[in-house]
């Protein structure tokens, strides 16, 4: 059985077929594993026509006819965005690729003064998954904001937000501890800070999440915590810290 036939046997993917990983043709070489924060939905929270309630049964296959539609397009298909990014368009909002393989490129490849067009190819060394495995309700908004919003709660209370978070937190860590025991990589690095502390510090039955040889936490490429020192990061850049985890991967001697 290859890798993806035993992706597909679990059972998330069986119902969510949309959210299988990507995996470069090159990834068995460094057998690096990179996690976003999560997909979205195409619509603004001014012209929305899924709600909260559409999602009900998500966790258990009952797909709602008005988000399998919107699994066909490339903003909510995990290997279509990655394809597309590499293939077809690359944009500002690509800096989450791009940043992290122009990093692999110079740290790894001994190649610098990539272009996003260059940096992409390099980008088949990788596996790709967001953590969140349930889209965001609106176009360009976090899960946590979408939640918050949708819920329509008080700014500083907001129980059934955090009861829907945690829920998708806990099951977006099944998946994830699954997909790692299938690919075994070699590093994992996560490039969000919303997913750090779902997978981290929220949900206490995260596999993997104190492997702090195998995962490591950053922030967004895209963010200027990239370039500038966070707590996320013990005052290391996002970028310094993904880099140290490289080093770990170059070959000695």
């Amino acid at each position: 059985m290859n890798i993806d036939e035993r992706l597909k046997d679990i059972a998330f993917y069986q119902y969510h077929p949309e959210y299988l990983p990507f995996i470069g043709e090159k990834f068995d070489e460094y057998r690096i594993l990179h996690i976003g924060e999560s997909h979205f939905l195409d619509q603004s929270k001014s012209d929305a026509t899924i709600s909260l309630k559409d999602l009900e049964g998500w966790w258990t296959g009952q797909e709602n006819p008005k988000i399998a539609e919107q699994s066909k397009e490339s903003n909510y298909t995990t290997r279509n965005i990655v394809n597309r990014y590499m293939n077809v368009k690359r944009t500002k909002a690509h800096g989450i690729f791009t940043n992290v393989a122009r990093s692999f490129s110079e740290n790894i490849l001994g190649e610098s003064g990539l272009s996003p067009e260059a940096a992409s190819k390099n980008y088949k060394y990788f596996a790709f998954m967001n953590f969140f495995q349930q889209p965001s309700l609106y176009k360009g908004a976090s899960y946590w904001e979408a939640l918050r919003y949708a819920t329509n709660e008080d700014r500083k209370k907001h129980p059934v937000a955090s009861e829907l978070w945690a829920e998708c937190a806990c099951h977006s860590a099944r998946v994830l501890d699954a997909v790692i025991d299938i690919l075994e990589p070699k590093l994992v690095i996560f490039t969000s800070k919303s997913a750090t502390e779902a997978y981290r510090d929220d949900c206490k039955n995260g596999k993997h999440a104190k492997e702090k040889d195998l995962v490591i936490y950053t922030y967004h490429p895209g963010s200027p915590y990239w370039n500038r020192p966070g707590q996320l990061t013990e005052n290391k850049t996002g970028r310094e810290a993904f880099e140290d985890a490289l080093k770990t991967l170059k070959p000695k001697g």
